[in-house]
C-alpha cells in the first residue's frame, strides 16, 4: 500500500504540494488586475482587418509579428515566475509575476507553447 503524504497544512487537511498550489494560483488570480499586464495587450492594438464582424481587436505577436484576433494572444513572462515549492520561493515568485512592462510579452498560442517546451527542456538540462 502506498505511503499517505503527510497533511500539514489547513488543519490537516492540506498536503504541503497542495499548500503552494493554493498561493500560487492565487498569485496568478491577482495578475489578472495587474495594470502593466493591460497595458502590454493595448500596446500592440489596432483595429481587427478580417472579415468576421464579430472581432473588433487584433495584436501582434511578438515573436513570429504575424497578427492575431486579441482574445488569441497570451500575455506571457519573459522571465519565468519559477517554482514555488517552499516559503522561500513566494517573494521571487511574486515579483516575476506582478513584474513590470519589460518582463511581459504577447505571444500567439503557437510561439507560447514553443516558448514554454524550451524552458522546460532548460532546466531538465540544468
Amino acid at each position: 500500500m502506498p505511503k499517505r503524504v503527510e497533511r500539514t497544512h489547513a488543519g490537516g487537511t492540506w498536503s504541503k504540494s497542495r499548500y503552494y498550489q493554493f498561493i500560487r494560483s492565487g498569485i496568478r488570480l491577482l495578475t489578472m488586475k495587474w495594470p502593466v499586464k493591460w497595458q502590454v495587450l493595448a500596446d500592440g492594438q489596432r483595429k481587427y482587418t478580417g472579415k468576421d464582424k464579430r472581432i473588433k481587436l487584433e495584436n501582434t505577436c511578438e515573436m513570429c509579428k504575424k497578427w492575431f484576433p486579441k482574445s488569441s494572444l497570451q500575455l506571457d513572462h519573459i522571465t519565468p515566475c519559477g517554482s514555488l515549492k517552499c516559503d522561500d520561493d513566494i517573494v521571487p515568485f511574486l515579483n516575476t509575476a506582478l513584474s513590470e512592462r519589460e518582463n511581459w510579452q504577447r505571444l500567439c498560442s503557437g510561439c507560447h507553447t514553443k516558448k514554454t517546451a524550451k524552458e522546460r527542456e532548460d532546466r531538465k538540462n540544468v
